[in-house]
């Protein structure tokens, strides 16, 4: 954030970010100031590591470690946040809940199966998971199967009637809900 208070407040002018950009090792300043203003409007590091941004001379990575050094900011603590969030996204990434269903295969072509496998799962957006509690993100996925069940009614068309739920936690463990207990 203090890169941003900075870049916002002092370096806006055209001339500033073009000198900025060539000592950030850009040939051509156009391209470094853009990248500047991508930054500045990113709003936070976390939201332009996100962006993976690469532009044949810096990745997102290097090109705030390249401002932050020319700028002469200390943002250590900053990309430590960064990293154990993207971690954290990444093991979140692994929570789903598996709908049971009563389903047998008659006549239905497998290619037709494969592409409603999805129907099958639910998932939560990983990035609004990421600043909650384990019990949170539990309440958040109960919520999810309610409304799950609710909006389908407990009928998912070719795969047949809902039986139950299987989330599968963070931590591990796997928890079961039926019908009765969703009603």
């Amino acid at each position: 954030m203090v890169l941003h208070t900075i870049l916002s407040t002092s370096h806006t002018t055209d001339h500033t970010l073009k000198a900025l950009a060539m000592r950030l090792g850009y040939h051509n300043p156009k391209k470094g100031v853009i990248q500047l203003r991508k930054f500045i409007h990113a709003g936070s590091i976390d939201a332009w590591l996100e962006s993976d941004m690469y532009d044949f001379k810096h990745t997102a990575l290097t090109f705030v470690k390249a401002l932050a050094l020319e700028l002469k900011v200390d943002i250590s603590n900053a990309l430590e946040h960064s990293e154990k969030k993207k971690l954290r996204a990444i093991a979140l990434s692994k929570l789903y809940v598996e709908i049971e269903v009563d389903f047998q295969r008659t006549s239905e072509q497998i290619m037709v199966l494969i592409a409603r496998q999805n129907q099958r799962i639910i998932r939560v957006d990983t990035h609004l998971l990421v600043d909650k509690e384990d019990s949170e993100i539990f309440n958040i996925y109960v919520t999810k199967i309610k409304e799950h069940y609710q909006n389908t009614k407990g009928d998912l068309g070719i795969w047949g009637k809902v039986h139950g739920y299987t989330y599968y936690h963070i931590n591990g463990t796997k928890y079961s809900y039926a019908i009765d207990d969703l009603t």
